[in-house]
């Protein structure tokens, strides 16, 4: 009866279209941004993000949106598809030595550009690919019409070309003058004010905060009076240079007068390394490659002027696998029928229509490593443990008090799901990145 009533609501959500026309789609991803880096905190004001405040402000907050995988990679495999990455073998990072340059993204799998795009949408991407390194897999093979960024999965900020290659431009090398954030931001805006009377989809993986720490010094003399030792104040320094991208493309939108035809998205890949300049008010477990919240738990907002109530907030948990069914229904576009979408379709909660859980299961593996949440509560299979352990992750998000012992039937039932779940996944497609697992062991 809940899956007829689901049905019935999102063919109504569908007709209405939650506004007449098929909105613009803007998706700003951000690098190893943690959940707890953008939680409302007297302790941020020392750490001014007044464009990332304003997005939220003027939209959606999810208080629990989850990534598919805790490794950038994947992550991003699984948020362009809308599938489990495990379907099809992108388990790992593909960029360590030795990968093959076909590492990446697989061919038969279709990308939200490609969808977009086959609907009438012009589509552009702005930072880092990370989804295969060889040219039939760069961003104008899957799906969008324009892109500048980076192939690999980081890049200095200050220069056109390190040592993992260039900054392209539709496969070009170019040159670049200034900050690399702010100029692929300029470059998103110049794409809206060109295309302003046609549908069209962004993708704006931007590198900020990932290493190399290089936020210009007028982003460090920001932050100076945070109580942050010098290593979180460079952290802090990039979030403000992040922020002043994301008004960059903010302003463009509300300059072309597009604010109430455009869904603009903000969420990160995925959480910074444990051990790698912690916010002190941190208080989740963990960060990235491992299954904690710390490592899977990201900042999302979502603003869509007039259709989505300013301040609000969804408190059940999302995934960004849903955004593929979601842009699909809005766009009015169709996914690959060959290919059974893992995501759900978020139309109705971003319009307030409805106001319960869209999904109950989370499904995450890295190798040896796993995590499984079912409604309330999560399993987990640290690296190297030989019993999984059980969190309820409501009550306690800093997962540490391990309920295995006291609730073994809960245990047994999400075990059972998460294996009946792996059945469907195949072999990663390449090997362990070399030193990965001594990542994992640090939890």
């Amino acid at each position: 009866m809940r899956k007829i009533l689901h049905i019935i609501l999102l063919h109504f959500v569908t007709c209405l279209g939650i506004g007449a026309e098929r909105p613009n789609i803007i998706i700003i991803l951000a690098d190893e941004v943690r959940w707890c880096d953008l939680i409302p905190m007297p302790e941020r004001r020392n750490i001014p993000t007044p464009n990332l405040d304003r997005l939220a402000a003027e939209g959606m907050r999810f208080t629990q949106a989850y990534v598919c995988s805790s490794w950038c990679s994947p992550s991003r495999a699984g948020l362009l598809t809308g599938r489990y990455p495990q379907r099809f073998g992108h388990e790992f990072n593909p960029n360590q030595r030795g990968a093959k340059p076909t590492w990446g993204l697989d061919m038969r799998e279709r990308t939200m550009a490609d969808v977009l795009r086959t609907a009438g949408y012009s589509t552009a991407m702005y930072g880092k690919w990370h989804l295969g390194l060889a040219d039939e897999m760069t961003p104008n093979a899957r799906g969008f019409d324009e892109w500048y960024g980076f192939r690999n999965g980081e890049h200095n900020y200050l220069r056109s070309t390190d040592n993992l290659g260039p900054i392209e431009h539709n496969g070009t090398p170019i040159e670049f003058s200034g900050h690399l954030t702010e100029f692929l931001a300029r470059q998103a805006a110049a794409f809206i004010q060109k295309n302003r009377e046609q549908p069209f989809f962004i993708y704006a993986p931007l590198n900020e905060i990932h290493r190399p720490y290089q936020a210009p010094d007028k982003f460090r003399a920001m932050v100076e009076s945070a109580k942050l030792e010098p290593g979180t104040k460079l952290i802090a320094a990039s979030l403000c240079a992040l922020d002043a991208a994301v008004g960059i493309i903010l302003d463009a939108v509300r300059d072309a007068h597009l604010d109430e035809r455009t869904l603009v998205v903000f969420t990160s890949d995925n959480g910074r390394p444990s051990d790698e300049h912690i916010m002190p008010w941190d208080t989740l477990r963990g960060g990235r490659e491992q299954m904690w919240e710390g490592g899977i738990r990201v900042p999302f907002f979502a603003r869509w002027k007039g259709a989505i109530a300013e301040g609000s907030e969804y408190h059940h948990p999302i995934s960004h696998l849903d955004l593929m069914a979601t842009v699909s229904v809005l766009a009015d576009a169709s996914p690959d029928r060959q290919r059974s979408l893992d995501g759900r379709n978020l139309a109705g909660v971003l319009k307030g229509l409805e106001k319960g859980p869209v999904r109950e299961e989370f499904y995450f593996r890295i190798g040896e490593t796993w995590a499984f949440r079912f409604r309330e509560h999560k399993l987990i299979m640290p690296f190297g443990a030989k019993h999984p352990e059980l969190y309820d992750i409501p009550n306690d998000p800093g997962e540490s008090q391990d309920l295995a012992l006291a609730h073994p039937e809960i245990v047994r039932q999400l075990q059972a799901r998460y294996d009946a779940l792996s059945k469907q996944m195949v072999a990663p497609a390449w090997p362990y990145p070399p030193g990965a697992k001594a990542l994992l062991r640090r939890q």
